[in-house]
């Protein structure tokens, strides 16, 4: 991570603009302190991503108090191939990009040259989906120019420019997710764990499933009930295992096997199967 880290404050002069793209489920949880203390003079945009898994209602009240603080914020969901708030965040941006331009007291001699939007974030946000979502809908150009996948850290290094608006040419960095080098709180850890910052055998599939059924049962999303045919609610993650094996065959000897239901648990509520929830963050911390 802290290699990542250098890359990204690298590249940051070179730079017009910085695109954060973080998890809508937690909007402020993981993202590194010592990224701020570098970016700090640039025009920079809040992507959150992933709207299509959180919970509409409170999600809303905390993006409202985003703009309240004046922080320039897009909630998306980059694998809707026209999500209606894609085709806003280029002109905004160029909109920010000028704006400095003429507030600062150099020369605008990039009034007629391209510009380079550095994109950023925490692991598995989806950064590559949205290059690819901005260059879907601004170049017309279908496929991948940054790789994207179901895992955390598909992204290894800084890529070549890739371009993602024609008039004016307008470029694009993907980085490396990076988080914080130390985190101490618990429950920030797992929170970051559930949405999938991290590979899932890290901290343990069957930690993981635990601590977001305690999630799912406290926010009274009680959508899994009815996914594996439980009587009720439950707050024991061996009994949920049991009703998981029975509809999946994921059986070791004559108990589930749980690395397998542990996965699938976490799977379904990754796509979006078992609700939707809002994990936290504060509004005051932009």
């Amino acid at each position: 991570m802290a290699k990542g880290l250098r890359a990204v404050r690298a590249m940051i002069n070179n730079c017009d603009c910085v695109v954060e793209v973080h998890d809508s489920r937690i909007p402020n949880i993981g993202r590194n302190p010592d990224f701020y203390d570098f970016v700090a003079k640039k025009p920079r945009v809040l992507m959150l991503n992933k709207v299509d898994l959180v919970d509409k209602w409170t999600f809303k009240n905390y993006s409202e108090k985003l703009q309240d603080f004046g922080v320039t914020t897009f909630d998306v969901n980059c694998k809707e191939m026209k999500h209606r708030n894609v085709k806003k965040i280029i002109p905004a941006i160029l909109e920010m990009i000028k704006g400095e331009i003429l507030s600062s007291d150099q020369p605008s001699e990039k009034s007629t040259k391209s510009y380079r939007i550095l994109v950023c974030g925490i692991p598995n946000t989806g950064k590559s989906s949205l290059i690819n979502a901005l260059r879907r809908t601004h170049c017309n150009k279908g496929g991948r120019a940054s790789p994207v996948g179901k895992l955390p850290g598909v992204t290894k290094s800084l890529m070549n420019k890739i371009l993602i608006n024609e008039d004016p040419k307008i470029y694009v960095f993907d980085t490396p997710g990076v988080v914080p080098p130390q985190i101490d709180n618990l429950d920030v850890g797992m929170k970051l764990a559930v949405v999938g910052t991290f590979p899932d055998h890290r901290i343990g599939e069957e930690f993981i499933a635990d601590y977001l059924l305690y999630i799912l049962n406290k926010q009274r999303k009680f959508a899994y009930v009815q996914k594996y045919g439980l009587p009720g609610p439950c707050d024991d993650f061996e009994t949920v295992s049991m009703f998981i094996a029975r509809k999946t065959g994921f059986w070791d000897g004559n108990k589930p096997h749980y690395l397998n239901t542990s996965s699938h648990f976490l799977r379904h509520f990754r796509k979006g199967e078992l609700g939707r929830i809002f994990l936290g963050g504060k509004s005051d911390e932009v």
